[in-house]
């Protein structure tokens, strides 16, 4: 499955939420979200959304989702609320993988990675990263790749995984490519490219 939609998340003291963005012409028909007392799969399409094993478990029964449609806007969100069976402070979501078949989505990964930088578990950080690139998630491409950077290891790979983030959109990814201090013609375009996407981003924000 791909990885085009990321959720986020919040964790509140009685239950935790989940919300994305799908497009507007999005049926419900299109989502499915199925919850155990552990266990969460949600997919919107071809896309695995959320999926894996609850940090804790939950009331499954009680847990519910719905669609909201903003009229107007481009994009109808999706929100998930889960109820806590105890009320203790998640430090994330999913623990990972609940079985051969619910397997850890790649935001989950992208989060745990986050979870054990700062836990100071660097190898554990980047094994979660690994597998979240290997997803196709884009911001864990990034991150891989500037830490080789930071790093002096594997130019190489660094270039490789910065290309794809970049492909896929990430401004800083293409920045990066475009300040490196050997650059080709295609990647200082993409260093330009990159200005002229924030500079849109910036003239867009500042027209809201």
């Amino acid at each position: 499955m791909s990885c085009s939609i990321i959720y986020r998340w919040a964790d509140e003291r009685d239950f935790v939420s989940f919300s994305f963005y799908v497009p507007k012409e999005t049926k419900l028909t299109d989502i499915v979200v199925e919850f155990t007392d552990t266990s969460i799969f949600c997919t919107y399409g071809v896309d695995l959304v959320i999926s894996g094993q609850f940090y804790q478990p939950v009331k499954g029964p009680l847990c519910q989702w719905k669609m909201k449609r903003g009229g107007a806007r481009e994009h109808c969100e999706v929100r998930i609320k889960v109820p806590k069976r105890v009320s203790i402070s998640w430090p994330y979501p999913i623990l990972g993988d609940a079985s051969d078949e619910i397997v850890c989505d790649p935001q989950s990964h992208f989060l745990l990675g986050l979870f054990y930088e700062k836990e100071n578990d660097m190898d554990t950080a980047v094994e979660h990263w690994q597998k979240a690139a290997q997803k196709k998630h884009t911001e864990a491409s990034f991150f891989l790749g500037k830490l080789c950077l930071l790093n002096r290891r594997e130019p190489k790979v660094a270039a490789s995984l910065l290309k794809t983030a970049a492909l896929s959109g990430h401004c800083e990814a293409m920045y990066t490519l475009g300040g490196r201090s050997s650059v080709t013609v295609a990647q200082k375009l993409s260093y330009w490219q990159s200005l002229l996407h924030i500079h849109c981003c910036v003239c867009l924000f500042a027209c809201l």
